[in-house]
């Protein structure tokens, strides 16, 4: 028979008499080959090598080839046990560590104190009336106080103008207190503005005429227009002839030549008779 790495062979077909005749020839049979499997593969970790595994004929359970080593595989890196600085402990950066295998790949590193976080407290501004204060410097983290404050002297009045009233024509005004807007004390007091008195002018007068009445007009003040004094009706404006104005003149001659014409109008009315 024919095995992984040999040649077979049929055999001859000889005389069975013992003569030694070879009737038939034999044939080779081909030798198959190795039928290979890998065995004893192992997979490499991040602690442990690996290994390829080695080929071996199913059939002979011979080895055909030997395996290779597998080189470790990089750990999985986690940074554990971190604690930031304060301004009152320092801190650490954290190991690093394998989530795989639990190995300390590297050690942390102490992180120096950090500086206060400033706050200001107990400030206090100045007045005309008491003293200030700049404020206390505390660290808002950890409430030591890192320098005191100082006194701010007291500030002078801050004045402004009250009660101020403008002056009219019939009452006097007031030029205002200056007072301080601070404490309310009166800095230096006001004085007394005389009336402006009324400024007049006249209004709505009008002429008379031979038909109209007139007017002497009212006297008013611009400012307030308040009335001063009210005027008079001027009587209508009379003609020169015998008391008559000239419309009435105008009247009573209309009036005649329109008597003239309606007596000529009878006398020739009658005379056609």
């Amino acid at each position: 028979e024919a095995t992984c790495i040999s040649n077979g062979y049929t055999g001859d077909t000889v005389c069975p008499g013992g003569c030694g005749i070879v009737y038939i020839q034999g044939k080779t049979i081909p030798a198959p080959g190795h039928n290979t499997t890998v065995v004893n593969a192992k997979e490499a970790t991040c602690s442990k090598e690996g290994y390829t595994g080695d080929s071996v004929c199913l059939t002979c359970e011979r080895t055909v080839s030997k395996g290779q080593k597998i080189p470790t595989t990089a750990h999985t890196e986690k940074t554990v046990g971190v604690f930031p600085a304060t301004c009152m402990e320092e801190g650490y950066s954290g190991d690093v560590i394998c989530v795989v295998c639990s190995t300390k790949v590297r050690s942390g590193e102490t992180l120096p104190k950090t500086s206060h976080k400033e706050k200001i407290i107990n400030a206090k501004d100045a007045t005309c009336m008491e003293e200030g204060y700049t404020g206390d410097k505390v660290c808002a983290v950890c409430y030591v106080e890192i320098s005191d404050g100082d006194v701010i002297p007291r500030g002078g009045h801050n004045p402004t103008i009250a009660n101020a009233k403008e002056a009219t024509c019939t009452e006097a005004g007031y030029t205002g207190d200056n007072i301080c807007e601070g404490c309310g004390e009166i800095i230096e007091a006001g004085r007394a503005i005389p009336a402006t008195g009324h400024v007049t002018h006249k209004v709505n007068d009008k002429s008379a005429t031979e038909t109209e009445e007139g007017y002497t007009g009212d006297i008013v003040c611009e400012n307030c227009n308040a009335v001063i004094e009210e005027g008079e009706v001027i009587p209508v404006v009379s003609g020169g002839f015998g008391g008559f104005n000239a419309f009435t003149l105008v009247i009573i001659v209309v009036s005649v030549i329109i008597l003239g014409i309606t007596i000529m109008f009878v006398i020739i009315k009658r005379r056609s008779y």
